[in-house]
Formats: structure tokens, sequence, C-alpha cells
């Protein structure tokens, strides 16, 4: 038995000051009880399940810095394109690497990794000690390939085993095709899901207008926009949401509320992936979090890539969204785990501290109550017991 004296404690749902947890000696959770018994270590500060990156692109590591700010969807993609192959593949594994770093630093246990490649396999590999799960991400306008797309896409699974689903890119960027057989495949094998969804002003523009950044970039690479006859972005999603997946709706960051409304009333295993970070970097804009703070047990957080970020850190995500909207500590923290790790259909004993459950839990010893109490260099720790 071994028994922690939390200041404060974080349990998956709520945030409690003054608790005692007791672990058995294989490490499942045994008892909580109220006060700080001398008898036990002693930890000040936060001591709380370990955080969730429901979305990230690791093998993006090595564009850090390289995209400036505040280029639109349609100007992010078009600086992306000409330089994310222009580096060396040891450039490419050091970046990995330390992004993987950060990350565990960080307090991060789990990621759901965006793949568009095997880059990351390697590195990956030499981090069991995080969790992931790798999303395939397919993409392409033309209809006649969709086929050929899927099977490529089979193949990349393949080579990364388990824990990975084929998903897709985001509605400005897929064929109705290649929409309908991924979700159709996903839906027999019960994969979980991960769309990029209204991102930007210029995706409602696309499908709205048939016009914009996003129609001129789409027309400079000589491609078609097949979901003309779709009203939103929305609706081009919705209607091929699998019933029985999790789906990760990410970024969302100009959903309405009336749309927010029916995908929570209507897929019950829908989640909103907000990466506000990466929101504040490519567009300046942030999502509307007390808007989605209705709805606290459906709304997790990704860090998206080092291509549109500064930082792979969940707290510096959550940290942003209590400065600019003073949500509360607890429900920015059930964001940060234990919704992240169930978005990703992983096993959530490890993120709730509850009697029976196997937590990993983190120690964040200047935590005071909020979030934004603690310093960028706060030091972080995994508790071993």
């Amino acid at each position: 038995m071994h028994s922690l004296a939390c200041e404060w404690l974080f349990t998956g749902t709520k945030l409690l000051s003054q608790q005692t947890v007791t672990l058995d000696d294989q490490g499942l959770v045994a008892a909580i009880v109220p006060g700080m018994e001398a008898t036990a270590e002693q930890r000040r500060g936060l001591v709380s399940p370990a955080f969730a990156n429901a979305h990230c692109h690791l093998e993006l590591s090595h564009l850090k810095g390289q995209i400036p700010r505040h280029t639109g969807m349609a100007g992010f993609v078009r600086a992306l394109q000409p330089i994310r192959d222009q580096f060396s593949e040891e450039e490419r594994l050091a970046a990995m690497e330390a992004a993987l770093q950060e990350m565990r630093a960080g307090g991060i246990a789990a990621i759901g990794d965006i793949c568009n490649g095997p880059s990351t396999i390697a590195v990956k590999q030499a981090h069991p000690e995080f969790t992931y799960h790798n999303f395939i991400e397919l993409f392409g306008l033309n209809p006649t390939m969709a086929e050929e797309f899927f099977f490529k896409g089979l193949d990349l699974l393949k080579a990364f085993g388990r824990h990975t689903s084929i998903t897709l890119h985001a509605p400005y960027s897929m064929s109705v095709a290649l929409r309908d057989k991924i979700m159709q495949y996903a839906h027999r094998r019960g994969w979980p899901q991960s769309i990029h969804l209204l991102e930007s002003q210029e995706e409602r523009q696309l499908f709205e207008e048939l016009d914009g950044p996003l129609m001129d970039f789409i027309r400079d690479i000589g491609a078609v926009f097949q979901a003309h006859t779709y009203a939103s972005a929305f609706d081009f999603v919705v209607e091929a949401i699998p019933p029985n997946c999790n789906m990760l709706l990410v970024h969302a960051t100009e959903m309405r509320a009336d749309e927010l409304d029916r995908l929570m009333a209507e897929f019950p295993r829908a989640y909103i992936a907000l990466c506000p970070q990466a929101n504040a970097y490519i567009h300046d804009r942030l999502p509307d979090a007390p808007q989605f703070a209705q709805h606290p047990d459906r709304i997790c957080l990704g860090t998206d890539s080092l291509a549109g970020n500064d930082r792979l850190s969940i707290l510096a995500e959550a940290q942003l969204l209590q400065q600019r909207f003073n949500l509360p500590s607890e429900t920015l923290l059930q964001w940060a785990t234990l919704n992240g790790a169930r978005a990703l259909g992983l096993d959530d004993q490890r993120f709730q501290v509850t009697l029976g459950s196997k937590p990993t839990c983190i120690h964040i010893p200047d935590f005071q109550g909020k979030l934004t109490d603690i310093s960028a260099n706060s030091t972080i720790q995994f508790i071993t017991t």
C-alpha cells in the first residue's frame, strides 16, 4: 500500500482539496478519504491523471517556426506544401524525438496522432511510455481515385499495427466517394475517426459560395471540388458519421451553437477536439469555449502540430482557454485528461482516480486552484508507486 496526501486532487471529473489517496500493491485505488493524512506522502499542489493529447501531427515537428502566423487555412496549406519535404530524415527524427520529450515533460501520456506516412513508426517504438492511437489520414478530391487512396491507406495501417485506424482529413479535401468508402469501412471495424471540421470561415465560404481562398487553392492545384451539392461542411460530415464509432471533430472554431447542439444530441460518440493555440497561430481566432463548455463530457484538447503551434503542451492549451474565457479548472482538466482518453477509445481507468481504477498520475507542485497559477517553467512529474 502507498498513500498520497494531496493538497489538490483531480479525479477525472472533480477537483477536490485536501484528499488522501491510497493505492494497493498493484497500483489500484483502494481508498480516497478527505484530509491530508500525516503518515502519507505529502504532495503540495495538484495530483491529477496524466494528460491526453487528442490531436497531434508528430510528423510535422520539423516545421516548427517555418510557417508565418495568421496565414489563414489556404495560406497555411500553401506555405506547408513546398517546405514539408525539404528536411533530411535525421532532422525529422531529431525533431520528433524532441517533441515527444517535450510532451512527456508536459505530463502527456496518450497521443492521438495524425499520420500521412510511416515516418513516426520508429520514434514511437522507441517511446512505449506513451499510448498512441494512430489516425492514417487520407485525402483526395478525385472520386475515380478513391479506391486507390483507400488501399494505400490500408497498406500504411498494416505498417503501424495495433491502435490504428484510417480516417479523413477535412471536408474540403475529400470526394464524396472517398468519404463514403472510409466511413463505411470504419463502421464495419468500429474504428475511431478524426476529421478537421469548421476550422475556418474559408471552409464555410467554400461550401456556401463555391468561392474564397480554399477554392482558389483547389483550382490552382488542378483539382475539382466535388461536394458542391452540400449546404455546409457540417452537413457533408454529419451525413456520414458512423453511429458505432468514436468521432473526433477537430477544431470546430467556426461551429455554430445549433450545429453543436445537433451533434451532441444525435451522435453520442462524437467529441470535439479543441486546439486553441493552433487556432490563434493560424487564424488569429479562438473557439467559442463557453459554448462548448455546455457539453463538458464531450470536449477534449489537442495541440495540433509544431507547424502551427509553438508548443506541444496540453496544459498550455487549457491555460489559454482559462485566460481568455475564465473557464473552471475542473472543466478544463476533464477535457485535458479523461475526455481525451475516452475520445481515443483508450482505457479510461488510467485517466481517472476512482475506487478500483489504476491511474497514471502526474504532480504539478505550483497549482493553487487555477491552471493559470502554473508557470510555463513548472515541473510536471509522473508519479511512480
